[in-house]
């Protein structure tokens, strides 16, 4: 898949994408493999808690990345997990390989995330960006397309006003919406946005501050869930 075609930049906000091949996943499609979940497999009870376990396996393990199961959250709800996990320790077990997002703010590493990213003002006022990995952001699907092993992120941003907000907020509940026109969507494997000025910034549900610059790169395939 391409990421779609880039037009001008908001006057106050500049995005830049790089795009590459992707997998092509379709409703219905298989994805994942059975195999083996260990008794002692670590469990992720959040998208926070997953993000955190495979960082710390970033930070210099030489270990190999060890199955993980995922017991809630955001990616366990678009895996179709049902946080019975716990449950099938020690058991042959459908494993799904997932990607993650790394994160820098303002030119800082930041970590990285699992489920998704935004930056946005108050009450969604103003420039807002959401890059998605999973497909669900709590009870809203702002990028329905989003899948956690494709090799992509899925980013919508722009700004509404307020009645504009008032029918996204309606609509995004579904996936089944075409974003309005006032709101971009891409596809990529990386990101820069820059806003006009700095935005509260939360990935995977946990604020990180107020910031102007976000850089999103995707780590493909960088471990097995079972959910």
């Amino acid at each position: 898949r391409r990421a779609g075609h880039q037009r001008d930049p908001e006057p106050d906000c500049r995005a830049r994408w790089t795009s590459r091949a992707a997998v092509t996943l379709r409703p219905g499609d298989s994805f994942g493999e059975q195999g083996l979940l260990p008794q002692d497999a670590p469990v992720a009870n959040s998208d926070r808690a997953l993000a955190e376990l495979l960082g710390d396996q970033l930070g210099g393990s030489t270990q190999p990345m060890p199955v993980i199961g995922l017991a809630g959250g955001d990616l366990c709800r678009t895996l179709g997990g049902r946080g019975d996990v716990v449950e099938r320790l020690g058991t042959t077990t459908h494993l799904t390989p997932i990607d993650a997002g790394r994160v820098t703010l303002d030119g800082e590493p930041a970590g990285i995330f699992v489920a998704h990213l935004v930056a946005r003002g108050r009450l969604w006022q103003g420039q807002s960006l959401v890059v998605m990995n999973a497909d669900l952001l709590g009870d809203w699907r702002p990028a329905p397309r989003a899948h956690p092993g494709d090799g992509l992120l899925d980013a919508v941003h722009g700004s509404l006003g307020l009645r504009e907000r008032l029918l996204a907020r309606q609509r995004v509940r579904s996936g089944d919406h075409r974003p309005p026109p006032q709101l971009r969507t891409e596809r990529s494997a990386a990101i820069t946005w820059r806003s006009d000025r700095p935005r509260r910034v939360a990935h995977d549900g946990v604020g990180v501050g107020r910031h102007r610059t976000e850089s999103v790169q995707v780590i493909p395939s960088l471990a097995s869930v079972a959910d």
